[in-house]
């Protein structure tokens, strides 16, 4: 089996390293300034992709929920490696990366896990018109990887704000995009 795939995974995990950088050197930065990357034909990632047109968004957000599965300390890494021009004096990295960035610390691994609010802030920084129309995509089910229960948020307690939980995918989609087998798709992917 060609490995092809394999290399289409790490440009996805290339280009959501670049976003991160980018947005926290410039929180005013178009996220969609930095193009993804193309992928490899034939694999089931680069397929599913096409195939249901997903847009930059979304597949940003694709990434963002897969890439703890594949490197689990891929968020805390970035988020403390990457120098924050921005970082206001009285927060820490520690205090960014849960407060700013939004992702939190599985409670049964080392896995640091991206929330509503981690996609959020990649996609808009602060910019709250923006914020305010991806909150949207998500919970009006505008977003085909949500409309289809590939990705959803867990639910929180109901009083936190609705994107502070964590955006969990369907293992059928881990494995199917890791192993590069469609065989682990449901029927109508």
């Amino acid at each position: 089996m060609s490995k092809d795939y394999i290399t289409g995974l790490q440009a996805e995990i290339d280009w959501l390293s670049r976003v991160i950088e980018a947005r926290v050197k410039d929180e005013g930065a178009d996220f969609e300034a930095i193009a993804p990357p193309e992928l490899p034909a034939g694999s089931v990632l680069a397929d599913f992709i096409s195939e249901n047109q997903l847009s930059p968004a979304e597949r940003l957000l694709l990434i963002l929920v897969l890439v703890p599965h594949l490197y689990p300390v891929f968020l805390h890494k970035k988020t403390s490696e990457t120098p924050i021009s921005h970082l206001p004096p009285h927060l820490s990295k520690g205090e960014f990366q849960k407060y700013h960035f939004g992702v939190v610390k599985s409670p049964t691994s080392d896995s640091f896990l991206p929330t509503g609010q981690t996609f959020l802030y990649l996609v808009a920084g602060q910019h709250l018109g923006l914020r305010a129309e991806h909150i949207g995509h998500i919970y009006q089910n505008r977003y085909t990887l949500v409309s289809r229960d590939i990705i959803k948020p867990v639910q929180n307690n109901g009083y936190d704000p609705i994107l502070s939980n964590i955006l969990a995918i369907s293992q059928q989609y881990v494995l199917a995009f890791t192993l590069n087998q469609s065989s682990f798709l449901p029927e109508s992917s």
